[in-house]
């Protein structure tokens, strides 16, 4: 199985915390 990469998250955006409720929806996508 594969595993997450906690080093590259899905967007740059996310590490800022500016996105952070898109973030999260993004995730669960």
């Amino acid at each position: 199985m594969e595993q997450p990469q906690p080093r590259v998250p899905h967007h740059p955006e996310a590490l800022a915390g500016t996105s952070q409720r898109q973030g999260r929806a993004c995730r669960t996508r």
